[in-house]
């Protein structure tokens, strides 16, 4: 979908499962790396519960660009990616901090900056997450969904 890190950072959002922030709360990291492919999950299946036609499968933020370089991404099929995505491997490294999440719901937050759509922050939710109407987070997860289909409709991604 042309979605990639703002160059000034990103900021991971950690949620529970409700979507209210988790102890941890946040990192943010100056350095970041997103992988998709296309939904493996009902492929062209317009339902919005199944969030956007590609997936995140690898968010990575760092704090120092070297260390972009030492995690590992599941796959680096593609790095044009989307804001809805569920089942993302979730890695930081910012100063000590270093830790990862497995098969998290993950939201992205950004704007439209030429043909492409800079993501600043991510709302990252643990695996067992029902994204469906009557979550806390649903009516932001549609709306991020059909942002990116209609900027691309319009030409503008």
């Amino acid at each position: 979908m042309g979605v990639e890190p703002c160059d000034n950072g990103v900021t991971l959002h950690f949620l529970d499962k409700n979507g209210k922030r988790h102890p941890r709360a946040q990192v943010s990291g100056k350095y970041a790396r997103f992988y998709s492919h296309e939904r493996p999950e009902a492929p062209g299946d317009p339902a919005p519960e199944l969030g956007s036609l590609d997936w995140l499968t690898d968010i990575i933020v760092v704090d120092d660009a070297h260390k972009l370089g030492l995690l590992n991404p599941t796959q680096t099929g593609s790095e044009d990616t989307s804001c809805c995505s569920k089942k993302v491997f979730v890695q930081w490294w910012v100063g000590e901090d270093k830790g990862h999440q497995s098969h998290a719901l993950a939201i992205g937050y950004g704007h439209a900056e030429g043909k492409r759509y800079k993501v600043h922050s991510l709302d990252i939710l643990p695996e067992d997450t029902e994204m469906k109407d009557g979550h806390n987070l649903w009516e932001m997860w549609v709306f991020s969904r059909k942002k990116l289909i209609d900027l691309k409709a319009d030409g503008q991604l």
